[in-house]
């Protein structure tokens, strides 16, 4: 029997244990390693684009990135430019493009060559349209520094009637500040992603119109919905995060929405993979099989828009 790639394993023995409940035909046709791409696009922004290759459930190396392709990138099936190849001393190799001009509802393709591998690997998608807009972001205006959680809360609209799905992030940072004679010095932190909690956390979620905070392992973070069930007048969502300040002494809390509207491809991407992600441990889970829209490969490829971004400060008692 040939080796099977990783997640082709786990969905394999995921069907094998399920087999006493139902019976699937399922094509593991699948023989060698695949060719892996994962990029994503944003209007006034480069691309990067990183490739590497599968790897088996027994392999123990590292990831293999491929630093001999040939990566070409289209606007509405136009050529653009090919995508120069960038090795970082502290982040995974990828391949950007000196293009920023993406625009929003303009279709953008990538097409990968790849010496010694007959096919061709492409995939395409669109920048949408921004469609968000937020009012009455609130938290707390004092908390306890011994507080484990506090609350926030938004009203999530729509500007038009077009379909839309969102992936909305919230960073925080901490401003500390001292008196100098009659001058007051503030010191920022970083801005930092926070992790969001609802009521009930990392579970499965079935309809992706009620927000799901992603859990992916891996830095992304936030939350996403659909606008299924955003009315007339919005949808109130209301959400935690963890607090981690030991020493409030003389400091405040900045916290900061920033609200993308992402593509079709976008949110089936990170909504099935965060659905996998919560099932990897289940035993009898119902088998989650990830978006992916890479002809010949196996990935992401996908666009999305920055929409708006409030800020709100709250002080600590």
């Amino acid at each position: 029997m040939g080796k099977l790639n990783k997640f082709l394993l786990l969905f394999a023995s995921t069907i094998f244990l399920h087999s006493c409940l139902k019976q699937k035909d399922i094509n593991l046709n699948i023989k060698e390693n695949q060719y892996v791409v994962n990029a994503l696009i944003q209007q006034d922004d480069s691309c990067r684009v990183y490739i590497s290759k599968s790897q088996f459930l027994n392999d123990t190396s590292n990831i293999a990135y491929v630093d001999n392709a040939q990566v070409q990138l289209f606007e509405n099936d136009n050529f653009i430019e090919e995508l120069a190849y960038k090795l970082t001393s502290v982040n995974a190799p990828y391949y950007a493009s000196r293009f920023k001009d993406f625009k929003e509802e303009n279709k953008y393709s990538v097409k990968v060559l790849i010496p010694g591998y007959e096919k061709e690997i492409r995939s395409s998608d669109i920048i949408p349209k921004a469609n968000a807009s937020v009012s009455n972001f609130q938290g707390p205006q004092n908390v306890d520094s011994s507080t484990e959680f506090i609350t926030y809360s938004l009203n999530l609209k729509k500007k038009n009637i077009e379909k839309s799905y969102y992936h909305i992030r919230f960073e925080e940072r901490f401003v500390n500040w001292t008196l100098n004679g009659s001058d007051t010095l503030k010191f920022y932190s970083d801005w930092a992603n926070a992790l969001i909690f609802f009521e009930n956390p990392f579970t499965y979620i079935s309809n992706p119109s009620e927000p799901f905070a992603l859990n992916l392992g891996s830095g992304f973070y936030g939350f996403m919905l659909d606008d299924n069930e955003i009315g007339s007048n919005g949808k109130k969502i209301e959400f935690q995060v963890k607090n981690f300040l030991i020493n409030a002494s003389n400091t405040y809390l900045e916290s900061r929405l920033i609200i993308n509207t992402v593509s079709e491809n976008y949110f089936k991407y990170y909504y099935t993979s965060n659905q996998s992600y919560l099932t990897d441990n289940v035993s009898l889970s119902e088998v989650v099989i990830i978006h992916n829209n890479i002809i010949n490969g196996i990935g992401n490829f996908s666009g999305f828009s920055a929409d708006t971004s409030q800020m709100i400060r709250t002080n600590y008692k």
